[in-house]
């Protein structure tokens, strides 16, 4: 049974984005896979109010090293730049586990929410969801994207002009400048 690092209250499964993670009742951390980590902080499911509630329980990553709570070795910290400060989240290498603090775990999901990246690719979905609500409109898109020229026709004018200019800078070199008319 996984006790917490911090407190050592027994850390209870929980449903995080859809994803597993033990957390901890009495002190609010979690206790998340590395990979699911990943996951977590891509998806938004969970509201940004909730976010940020959660987020403002944030009182600062603790200073001393950690165990873990599945092999009992000390975790090493590791920093996390969510551009406006930084916070140090536990990290177990040998059990790829990560313990995240009351707020962290929020404070990466909203950072990543505030991210260009993020942005940019929720503005796309919301521009797909608009075109395959048109039928009009998809079947127009689909024509315009039929009709410009293929990756091989793009591939096959650029490198054709790269090939005359390479062989023009090797002729130079080996005739000297050409002359001008």
């Amino acid at each position: 049974m996984n006790k917490c690092p911090v407190c050592q209250e027994t850390l209870t499964i929980v449903e995080y984005e859809d994803q597993r993670a033990r957390h901890c009742s009495r002190c609010g951390g979690y206790l998340v896979k590395q990979n699911r980590l990943e996951l977590i902080r891509r998806l938004d499911r969970i509201s940004k109010s909730r976010l940020k509630a959660d987020a403002a329980l944030f009182r600062g990553s603790t200073e001393q090293r950690l165990k873990c709570p599945q092999c009992f070795r000390l975790m090493r910290k590791q920093e996390i730049d969510l551009r406006v400060f930084r916070i140090h989240i536990d990290v177990c290498d040998r059990c790829s586990v990560v313990w995240l603090e009351r707020g962290e775990l929020a404070l990466v999901q909203l950072a990543h929410e505030a991210s260009t990246r993020f942005l940019d690719a929720k503005e796309f979905q919301r521009r797909m969801q608009e075109l395959e609500a048109s039928p009009e409109r998809l079947a127009a898109f689909q024509e315009r994207l039929a009709s410009m020229p293929r990756r091989s026709e793009v591939m096959e004018y650029l490198f054709d002009d790269i090939e005359e200019s390479i062989f023009e800078t090797i002729f130079r070199n080996i005739t000297g400048p050409r002359p001008y008319l």
